[in-house]
């Protein structure tokens, strides 16, 4: 059996294989492995090699195959014509299809998946139109419709869809197949002592303001789709309204120059902090232990993996109102994407409650990441893999 998974990623040559900057790594393939056996996975190739707190994405089972990017004009003219044609040498013994998102190697496998009766999967792990549409550049807002309309498309036609968000994506982009509602987040249940730490946290920043306040955000600097100038303005409002002593932490990969500028330009460089990258798991969770207040002020998401992760620490949140967001978090603690004035108040109000309001709202998100943790969701996501493969099977018999 082989399937197809056909993603955008951006893949980096190791000394020993392919690594991911994202949650890409191999673990990641593992629900796909318990129910193909094996994987080809289909990427885009980064002319720079991998660094250090990457991980490795290919291994036992896992195939990564990676081509130049066609999400532009020139690539179109110069690249397309070439990576179809290896794309239908991949397709020519594939079984079956999964479909993350839309791009440009989406879209070709689709209509040839299509061509040849191939079992189809279409993972929305976000909106295309959010996600294009608020790219930053002209090009992209002319795109969006295009990438919209296509992935419309492809969930209708579809025999499965897999949804992260239970209202936002499946009434944007509605299906006519098998469906499911699942994250596409990992994480395990924490144990209610990550809870009490949490709530001693909060007494000693805000009641005893033993320990400086901590902002923190996740999220790729060599895009604005997280929001991150957002967060800077109005972590900058912030701190002119308060006089506070706080700093605001953002972890991710990308080059930071924009926003140092930015923050330079506002005189509170001395209080912004770019982390670097760190690997998933353990290192991402004491990252965010040490956070008192997540932000997620992204103008696009599907449901984020962060904001959750966040959440099952116990930390506070703000964010705004971005793809299923608000499945997450409460009216209101969201501001609409771009809103840096409103973003800026709510850190000016959450930091001003009194300390048992913010004890109980560090608690609901406790409690609210629990829905979404392994032992919830990997269930889910086993029986629908299984779905497709003996849907993939029945295929295979028939032909």
């Amino acid at each position: 059996m082989k399937i197809i998974y056909a993603h955008d990623n951006i893949y980096y040559e190791g000394k020993d294989g392919l690594y991911s900057a994202g949650q890409f790594s191999y673990s990641y393939w593992h629900v796909y492995l318990e129910a193909f056996g094996t994987l080809t996975v289909l990427g885009r190739k980064s002319p720079q090699k991998a660094t250090k707190n990457m991980e490795r994405s290919d291994g036992k089972g896992v195939s990564i195959k990676t081509f130049l990017n066609m999400n532009s004009l020139s690539g179109q003219l110069i690249h397309k014509k070439d990576i179809v044609k290896a794309l239908e040498r991949e397709m020519a013994e594939a079984d079956g299809v999964i479909i993350r998102a839309m791009s440009e190697i989406g879209w070709e496998i689709y209509k040839l998946a299509r061509k040849h009766n191939l079992p189809i999967v279409h993972e929305l792990s976000g909106c295309p139109w959010d996600n294009t549409w608020n790219h930053g550049s002209l090009s992209a807002k002319l795109y969006a419709p295009l990438r919209y309309l296509r992935a419309r498309k492809v969930a209708r036609t579809a025999d499965q869809v897999l949804y992260v968000t239970r209202d936002f994506l499946p009434k944007r982009y509605p299906a006519t197949g098998q469906t499911v509602i699942a994250s596409n987040v990992r994480i395990s249940k924490p144990p209610k002592s990550v809870l009490d730490k949490r709530l001693k946290r909060i007494k000693d920043v805000f009641d005893t303001q033993d320990t400086p306040l901590r902002f923190g955000l996740i999220g790729h600097l060599d895009h604005k789709l997280k929001g991150i100038d957002i967060a800077i303005e109005a972590f900058a409002e912030f701190l002119k309204s308060t006089q506070q002593d706080a700093s605001l932490h953002i972890l991710g990969p990308g080059v930071p120059a924009p926003y140092e500028e930015l923050a330079q330009k506002l005189g509170i460089s001395k209080h912004v902090f770019f982390d670097g990258t760190l690997k998933g798991g353990d290192p991402v969770l004491k990252w965010l232990d040490e956070i008192d207040i997540y932000l997620q002020p992204s103008y696009h998401e599907g449901l984020p993996r962060a904001l959750i992760e966040a959440m099952s620490r116990g930390a506070l949140a703000l964010a705004s109102t971005a793809g299923g967001i608000a499945e997450l978090l409460p009216e209101g603690f969201l501001h609409k994407p771009g809103d840096k004035r409103k973003l800026a108040q709510d850190m000016v109000a959450m930091t001003s409650s009194p300390l048992e309001t913010l004890q109980n709202k560090a608690t609901a998100n406790f409690k609210t990441a629990q829905n979404y943790t392994n032992d919830i969701l990997a269930p889910k996501r086993a029986k629908f893999w299984s779905d497709f493969a003996k849907r993939v099977k029945k295929y295979m018999k028939a032909s």
